[in-house]
């Protein structure tokens, strides 16, 4: 079968790396999806975009008017994974270990127990004001709308297993001298000082999502003839946001929204006082974005609701820079990048990838895009940093060209304005088993 574009479905890649990132196959997955979808949902698709199984790709976006849009138990699965973003300003006067930072970094999220050394009750009306402006503005769009939901013990049991577990990663970066040093001290921060994030969803939502919504959601595509049988066994089906199911469904996911921030705040929490109580560092937060879930805007006076999986919304107002940051991640062995909204975002529907592809195509000749001192300093940086797993320093370059040629086109089509380049310093992986 020959690729047919659809116009509701946008690329965000260069048109010289579209079949790099974008397989004929690949395109024709997201083509059959769009298909599925009302006429006027607008599809956004980025270069880490991939299948990983059953279901949606991550790196896609769907936005609509809220009367057209769907909800999808499949794509929204880990809704309210984000990034907690930290700013560390060192003590000179006691130089940070990164070997005793990895160490204690990796006792919080590995150990069993880990979080139990930090045992202060979290309050979280406190820790909710540190919150900037922008994020708690998402906060309360999203929650304003929020149901109550009355949990099963076994759901109570799910949730207390899972408090406290990263999902991903927590990350420790240096300011890298390629940054852009007048825009950095806007936000405060100077080229000496770390940037942090708590990477983190929660494992328990997919179990309790799909236990209320799954076969519910797919009952009402069957009887209401919304989405074909052959997508339906492919994980391809949502309700409308405003059916019965909807309704409740948009509750639930709010809800889950809301405890993946107060998640990441309490894990931010411990970190704050590692740092506190070793290096006597003072540390900041930034803000918390979420990069997989609903995100609600009226700002042209009609009420639109974006649905994400990896995906994360720059700042849509007029905002300090600071509180504008966006991380947008490489993978564990390249660099990363601060941003905030290019003058051209609102094009875009304020909408950027939270990361890169990890996608390595055999005989691509990675080499020849750096020069021989560029290939050097790359390996270097990732090389220096210190990890609890074991990087491949062979997919370095790789994964920093993908890197690289996503933020060139960002950059060049105004979506964004780079204003810090991050090189890995810590990076702690969560590497426990799955609790569920």
């Amino acid at each position: 079968m020959n690729y047919t574009p659809c116009n509701k479905v946008r690329y965000f890649c260069s048109p010289d790396y579209m079949d790099y990132f974008f397989d004929c196959s690949f395109r024709e997955k997201v083509t059959e999806i769009a298909s599925a979808f009302p006429r006027t949902t607008a599809i956004a698709v980025f270069p880490e975009a991939m299948f990983k199984g059953w279901g949606f790709p991550n790196g896609i976006a769907f936005t609509s008017t809220v009367g057209n849009a769907l909800l999808c138990p499949t794509l929204l699965h880990d809704v309210g994974c984000g990034f907690l973003l930290f700013h560390v300003k060192p003590n000179p006067n006691y130089p940070i270990s990164s070997e005793e930072l990895t160490e204690q970094v990796d006792t919080l999220v590995n150990d069993e127990g880990g979080m139990a050394t930090h045992k202060t009750e979290f309050d979280y009306g406190s820790l909710f004001s540190m919150l900037d402006d922008e994020s708690m503005l998402n906060f309360h769009e999203l929650t304003q709308e929020a149901h109550r939901f009355d949990l099963t013990d076994e759901e109570r049991v799910t949730l207390r297993l899972d408090r406290g577990i990263v999902t991903n990663s927590i990350e420790l970066k240096t300011i890298h001298p390629l940054s852009d040093y007048e825009s950095l001290s806007k936000a405060q921060i100077d080229k000496h000082d770390l940037i942090g994030f708590v990477h983190s969803g929660a494992y328990a939502y997919k179990k309790i999502l799909f236990s209320r919504f799954l076969e519910p959601s797919i009952d009402y595509c069957l009887k209401n003839n919304l989405f074909a049988d052959n997508l339906i066994e492919k994980g391809i089906f949502g309700v409308p946001a405003t059916s019965s199911v909807g309704v409740s469904l948009y509750g639930m996911l709010t809800a889950m929204t809301q405890r993946s921030t107060q998640k990441r705040l309490m894990l931010y929490s411990a970190i704050r006082r590692i740092f506190e109580k070793q290096f006597h560092c003072n540390v900041s937060l930034i803000n918390d974005v979420p990069h997989s879930g609903l995100f609600v805007d009226s700002s042209d006076g009609i009420r639109k609701l974006t649905v994400t999986r990896g995906v994360q919304l720059l700042s849509r107002r007029a905002t300090p820079v600071r509180a504008s940051l966006r991380l947008v991640a490489g993978q564990r062995e390249t660099i990363s990048a601060l941003s905030i909204a290019g003058n051209y975002c609102a094009k875009y529907g304020h909408l950027v990838s939270h990361g890169t592809s990890y996608k390595i195509v055999s005989g691509f000749k990675y080499d020849e895009s750096f020069c021989a001192r560029e290939r050097h300093d790359y390996v270097a940086l990732a090389e220096n940093a210190l990890y609890n797993t074991t990087p491949n320093m062979k997919e370095c370059i790789p994964l920093t060209f993908n890197f690289k040629i996503m933020m060139d086109y960002f950059t060049k089509v105004g979506l964004i304005q780079n204003v810090a380049i991050l090189a890995p310093f810590v990076n702690v992986q969560n590497r426990t088993q799955r609790p569920f």
